[in-house]
């Protein structure tokens, strides 16, 4: 059996709201798998040091530009699985969107480990995949449940208490300590590190998840790439003793779509690179939502619109089954997109 281990203000803001109203179904389509990296590693001149075995010195890239350059099948190649592993945590653990039936589910070519995050009652939740012939690991985070489960009740006050608001009324059944979901990811990732001690560790998630991924990324110096992050520099400069001007241009890289009102939210403040699924038209809400000059209200019934139809989950998985490929720079560059 597994081991069960105990973002920004105006996604707070709007998850209260989303509360408030009741809670919401967001179905969440499986991406067919890819040919397991075999592209990606002749293009990085990995391919014979992961034949012959070489152990830790294999796992993953020390650099994530090869996004920028390689082509459409080894991007993909690449994230498609962290897609699907991203998208297991909503749909494996406990939550308005868990199915039984994806308990133990788990990316062709990949095991899922032995330790998990994914308390019953509520609290930071994150899932392990492996791949031992190539010393490769993934953590995955879960990000913010919008539903009416008593995850999703957490999950509201963990946002407030990793954004320094006050706690909501309806905070009391959990502790501090539990609602503490950045230190329970430092810990959760630190005891996967020991239990897998010969694994070279990639992180990703989406949204709260992805703020996770890249703070514990650019923590413990390993790579991470995800999907539709908050703002990740003033929690790093804030809970961490990492410096945001210290990780790595392409250390870890986030991906938008173009119109998700956390992309505008989010500029300025990640470290290294963004890559942006340019989609063409703006959907509902979010031309007056993001390009107002003003600073994303995620109350405001335009964004919430805008969030809805760009920044939930589903949306991200069908960019991805599109193979429709996005730009990628490093994110203190110029907008990619301008």
């Amino acid at each position: 059996s597994r081991l069960a281990i105990g973002s920004s203000k105006s996604h707070l803001q709007f998850r209260r709201t989303m509360m408030a109203s009741g809670p919401r179904s967001h179905p969440l389509p499986p991406i067919a798998g890819s040919r397991l990296f075999v592209g990606l590693l002749a293009a990085l001149g990995l391919d014979s040091a992961f034949a012959a075995g070489s152990g830790v010195a294999d796992g993953w890239p020390q650099s994530l530009e090869f996004l920028s350059s390689v082509d459409d099948d080894v991007f993909f190649d690449f994230v498609t699985p962290l897609a699907n592993m991203t998208r297991f945590t909503y749909t494996a653990t406990w939550g308005s969107y868990y199915k039984p039936v994806e308990a133990n589910a788990t990316h062709p070519g990949w095991l899922r480990g032995s330790l998990e995050a994914n308390p019953k009652g509520g609290g930071m939740r994150a899932l392990i995949f492996l791949q031992p012939s190539t010393a490769r690991g993934v953590v995955a985070f879960r990000g913010t449940d919008l539903g009416s489960a008593p995850s999703a009740r957490a999950d509201t006050c963990a946002d407030a208490l990793l954004d320094g608001s006050p706690l909501p009324s309806d905070c009391g059944p959990w502790s501090n300590e539990t609602l503490d979901y950045l230190a329970r990811a430092l810990e959760f990732s630190e005891a996967a590190a020991r239990e897998q001690p010969d694994v070279r560790w990639l992180y990703t998630g989406h949204s709260l998840g992805a703020l996770l991924a890249e703070v514990v990324a650019a923590v413990r110096g390993a790579r991470a790439l995800t999907f539709a992050a908050p703002a990740v520099a003033p929690v790093l400069r804030h809970r961490t003793a990492t410096d945001p001007g210290g990780v790595a241009p392409w250390g870890v890289a986030a991906l938008y779509n173009e119109w998700d009102p956390l992309r505008y939210e989010a500029k300025g403040e990640l470290p290294g690179a963004s890559c942006i699924w340019a989609t063409g038209r703006a959907p509902l809400g979010c031309r007056e939502c993001d390009l107002s000059g003003k600073k994303v209200n995620l109350q405001i019934p335009a964004c919430r619109t805008c969030f809805m139809e760009t920044h939930v989950y589903a949306h991200y998985l069908r960019l991805v089954e599109t193979r429709q490929r996005p730009l990628c720079a490093p994110a203190a560059g110029p907008d990619i997109l301008v």
